[in-house]
C-alpha cells in the first residue's frame, strides 16, 4: 500500500495535462472519455483514502475535516445538476476532491509507514530540479518539449512567439500552472530544515525557472517572499554567525548579478519590461472579469446557475473566457457553497502549515495571492495537492502538529 501512495504522489507531481497527453490521457478534451477526464491519481487515492477511513474508522474524527469537505464537494456536485449542467464535475473532482484524498491518505499513511514522508520529500525535490532544469533548457533553445494544449486540442506555436514572449511550458502545461506549483515549493523549502546554502541553490534556480515561465506575478512574489525570509531569517537572525551571513550576501549578490545579466542581457522574464507588472490584455483582463456582475442575475449569487447564464454574462462583457477561479465558483454553485467549501479548505491547509509557525500565515497568503490572480484552481492544476505536499514534506513537525490538532475541538483560520 505505500508503493500504491507513492505512485500516486509521482502522477499528482510528475504527470501534468501535458504530458498525460502523450500517454493518451486528455483531461480536458470535451470530447474525451469520461474516466480520463480526472486525473488517474484520484482512482488510486480513492482506494488509499478508502482503505484509511476503513481501517481507522474508530478514529474517524482524524479525518473529521476532510470528510466534511468532501461532503461539501458532493453537494457542489449536486447543485450543479441540479442546475441542468451535464459536465463540468471533474473540475470539482480535480481541483477539490483530489488533495482530500491526498490529505486523508497522508495523515493515516504517515503513522504507518515513518520513512514516507522522506521518501515524497525525495520526489518533490527530484521534480523541482527536473521542472525547473527543464524550463531553462526550453527557453534557452526556444522549444517546448511538452506542448501546451488549451483542452481542445489547440496548441501554443511557440515558434511563433518573439523571444520576449516565450513561455516555458515544463511538465505541467500552461506556464501559470508551472509557476504556481514552482512558487509554492519555494514557499516552503526557504523555512524548512535544508542548509542555508541549499536553501538559497534551490530558490535562485526556482526564480530562473519563474523568469522562463515569464509570469510576472508570481516573480514578484517569490522575490518579495524571499526579501522578508533574508531579512527575518538571515540579516536579524541571531541564529546565524557573522561569518555565515557574509557568505550568504555574498552569495545573493552573485545570484542577483546572474540573474540581472539573464533579464537585461538575455530576456528573461521580458515580459515585466515590455509589458510591466500590468497591461490591458492579461493583467487587465483578469480584473475586467468583475465587471460580470453587471451582467448577471443576482438572485443566483447565492446558490449559482446554469453555465449558460455565465457565458452570456461574460460575453457581455467582452471577454472570451474567465481567468479568475473564484468567480467560476461563486456562478457555478452560490456565494454560500464557495464561502463554506473556503472556510474548511482554510482548516486543512492550516493544518499543514501551522508546522512552519509564524510564516503559515504568509505562506498560505502568498500561495492564494498567486493562484488568485489566474483560473488556477479551476482548471485542474494541482495547487492545493503541491500545497499539502510540500507542507508536509519539509517540515519535522507534521505529527506532533496533527496530533495537536487532535485535542482541539475548534475549528479556527
Amino acid at each position: 500500500m505505500k508503493y500504491l501512495v507513492l505512485v500516486s504522489v509521482v502522477l499528482i507531481v510528475y504527470f501534468g495535462q501535458a504530458i498525460l497527453y502523450q500517454f493518451g490521457w486528455v483531461i480536458d478534451f470535451g470530447g474525451a472519455p469520461t474516466y480520463q477526464k480526472i486525473y488517474p491519481a484520484f482512482y488510486l487515492l480513492s482506494i488509499t483514502s478508502g482503505y484509511a477511513i476503513l481501517v481507522s474508522y474508530k478514529n474517524i474524527r482524524d479525518y473529521i475535516s476532510e470528510l466534511s469537505l468532501l461532503f461539501l464537494c458532493v453537494l457542489a456536485i449536486l447543485v450543479m445538476l441540479a442546475h441542468g449542467e451535464n459536465g463540468g464535475f471533474s473540475l470539482i473532482i480535480n481541483n477539490l476532491i483530489i488533495p482530500i484524498l491526498l490529505s486523508i491518505t497522508i495523515v493515516f499513511f504517515d503513522k504507518k509507514y515513518v520513512t514516507i514522508r522522506k521518501s515524497i520529500r525525495k520526489l518533490l525535490i527530484y521534480f523541482f530540479v527536473i521542472n525547473c532544469l527543464m524550463a531553462i533548457f526550453e527557453r534557452l533553445l526556444q522549444i517546448n518539449l511538452f506542448l501546451y494544449y488549451n483542452g481542445e486540442g489547440s496548441m501554443l506555436i511557440p515558434w511563433l512567439w518573439d523571444i520576449e514572449s516565450f513561455r516555458s511550458t515544463s511538465l505541467h502545461n500552461h506556464p501559470l500552472s508551472n509557476a504556481l506549483v514552482v512558487s509554492i515549493m519555494i514557499f516552503f523549502i526557504m523555512y524548512s530544515d535544508f542548509s542555508q546554502k541549499k536553501k538559497h541553490v534551490l530558490f535562485f534556480l526556482g526564480l530562473v525557472a519563474l523568469l522562463c515561465f515569464n509570469t510576472r506575478f508570481a516573480i514578484a512574489i517569490s522575490v518579495l517572499y524571499y526579501s522578508i525570509y533574508f531579512l527575518l531569517e538571515v540579516m536579524l537572525s541571531r541564529n546565524v554567525k557573522a561569518f555565515n551571513k557574509i557568505g550568504l550576501i555574498l552569495i545573493m549578490l552573485v545570484a542577483l548579478v546572474g540573474i540581472l545579466i539573464l533579464m537585461f542581457r538575455f530576456d528573461f522574464g521580458a515580459r515585466i519590461f515590455k509589458h510591466g507588472m500590468f497591461d490591458e490584455e492579461s493583467a487587465g483582463a483578469r480584473l475586467e472579469i468583475l465587471h460580470v456582475f453587471q451582467n448577471y442575475d443576482m438572485k443566483k449569487f447565492l446558490i449559482g446557475g446554469p453555465s449558460i447564464d455565465l457565458i452570456n454574462a461574460t460575453k457581455q462583457t467582452g471577454l472570451d473566457h474567465i481567468e479568475n477561479y473564484w468567480i467560476f465558483y461563486l456562478f457555478k454553485v452560490g456565494f454560500v457553497l464557495t464561502l463554506a467549501i473556503t472556510f474548511t479548505y482554510a482548516f486543512i491547509l492550516r493544518k499543514y502549515s501551522l508546522a512552519f509557525g509564524k510564516y503559515h500565515i504568509l505562506i498560505t497568503l502568498f500561495f492564494l495571492m498567486i493562484s488568485s490572480s489566474n483560473n488556477s484552481l479551476a482548471s485542474g492544476v494541482p495547487g492545493i495537492s503541491f500545497f499539502i505536499l510540500s507542507a508536509y514534506a519539509f517540515s519535522n513537525s507534521f505529527r506532533d502538529r496533527i496530533n495537536y490538532l487532535k485535542g482541539s475541538q475548534t475549528i479556527s483560520i
